[in-house]
């Protein structure tokens, strides 16, 4: 996924990821590789998109984000 700190990956590109995850149509063996201009640890990447998700409608009645 580039660019995960742009308003477009806020908005659509991560919960698009979280709701098709949720919904299991996402092979098992995915993995995300993330690139920003910011320097970003694992842990606050995760607390950031943990943030703009819990934002999401969808997100917010799932009991599996904290899963993802």
């Amino acid at each position: 996924m580039a660019a995960c700190a742009t308003d477009l990956a806020r908005k659509k590109i991560l919960p698009t990821i979280f709701n098709l995850w949720r919904r299991k149509l996402l092979p098992r063996d995915l993995v995300l590789f993330g690139y920003a201009r910011d320097t970003l640890d694992d842990e606050r990447f995760r607390r950031t998109w943990r943030y703009y998700l819990l934002s999401s409608a969808a997100a917010f009645r799932s009991r599996n984000l904290q899963l993802f």
